[in-house]
């Protein structure tokens, strides 16, 4: 029954991982349409300086670079029995490896395409989510919206006691 009750706990253990991964694979999916239209220095404050930038005839591209090495290892615990039991394990490494560029014409990013590892445990490119996150709902002369509205103070509507 501890068995079965510890490998049930595997992919619970691990949900934390996966919910991340999935996380970061919204962000470079919404991140994508949130930069086409942007202007260079809007591009620049929202994503930082691009690690390279070409030009050739016409065109203008910027690539932002992200790599890692990650891995990710669950084990449970030994089961204490006469003979005993490793607990499961799970583990996942991977390297990833995300080349985000953006093309520009008249001045305006008009397309963004990521190469590379890019997806991260099946999550399509999770790996290019933390390039292109400043820019997801940025405003130029704003900046990013609040992640969620500031606490206000409490009121307190009744008249001065006179104390």
């Amino acid at each position: 029954m501890r068995l079965l009750f510890r490998a049930m706990l595997l992919p619970l253990a691990v949900l934390p991982v996966a919910g991340c991964v999935i996380a970061d694979a919204y962000d470079a999916a919404e991140g994508r349409s949130d930069i086409v239209g942007l202007t260079k220095t809007e591009l620049r404050m929202c994503a930082g300086f691009p690690t390279k930038t070409m030009t050739e005839g016409g065109t203008e591209i910027w690539s932002y670079v992200r790599s890692s090495a990650a891995g990710t290892s669950v084990t449970l615990p030994t089961l204490p029995t006469l003979i005993s039991i490793p607990g499961p394990s799970f583990s996942q490494s991977s390297t990833m490896d995300c080349r985000a560029q953006m093309r520009f014409a008249e001045g305006k990013v008009v397309e963004v395409a990521y190469a590379g590892a890019t997806d991260v445990m099946g999550a399509e490119d999770a790996a290019c989510g933390e390039i292109v996150r400043g820019c997801i709902g940025y405003v130029p002369g704003r900046g990013q919206p609040p992640a969620s509205p500031p606490p206000t103070a409490p009121t307190d509507d009744r008249a001065p006691s006179g104390r």
